[in-house]
């Protein structure tokens, strides 16, 4: 990777972000006289894991926070106010990944934390930058517990205006 690279770049800043105890195991293969030769042929597998680690705020965690603040706006619910995400603390953090063709395949990549839940990710980052990614997040269940009390007092208030709706219109019949 050059260090004009997009991935490069958000890289290099993980050793600012990202603390934990590492176990890593790679097997990587490349060859060539330039960094495009390079990138071209690089092959190979990472397996890492961070164990008791903690995910300082970065680009990553403030576009989830777009993501919940916009699935809340569009629900009237607000569950932005108790699921935003700062720092992450996790126990566990375990990456399985493939690189070939200029790209980051995800295997297997899995955070499990006691405040935002666990999360399971797959898909596929371009030494380029682009994302083709997919994000799965059990949430926990003092979270869920939260959620489900709004989404259950938001179907109280439709049921009594339901309610006061049929008794209008029961008046005028």
């Amino acid at each position: 990777l050059s260090e004009d690279e997009p991935l490069y770049k958000e890289l290099k800043k993980l050793d600012d972000q990202v603390f934990g105890r590492l176990t890593l195991k790679t097997d990587i293969k490349c060859s060539g006289a330039t960094t495009t030769d390079v990138n071209k042929s690089l092959n190979g597998i990472i397996n890492a894991r961070i164990d008791k680690g903690t995910i300082k705020s970065n680009l990553f965690t403030q576009g989830i926070n777009q993501k919940v603040k916009g699935f809340s706006n569009k629900v009237k619910i607000p569950v932005d106010n108790f699921l935003s995400f700062g720092d992450i603390d996790f126990r566990n953090m375990k990456l399985s990944a493939l690189i070939k063709d200029e790209k980051v395949f995800l295997d297997d990549f899995d955070i499990s934390t006691s405040k935002v839940g666990e999360f399971d990710i797959g898909g596929n980052v371009g030494f380029n930058g682009l994302l083709d990614i997919s994000l799965a997040d059990r949430l926990p269940r003092n979270t869920s517990q939260k959620i489900l009390s709004v989404q259950d007092k938001a179907k109280g208030v439709v049921k009594g205006g339901l309610k006061q709706a049929e008794k209008e219109l029961g008046k005028h019949i």
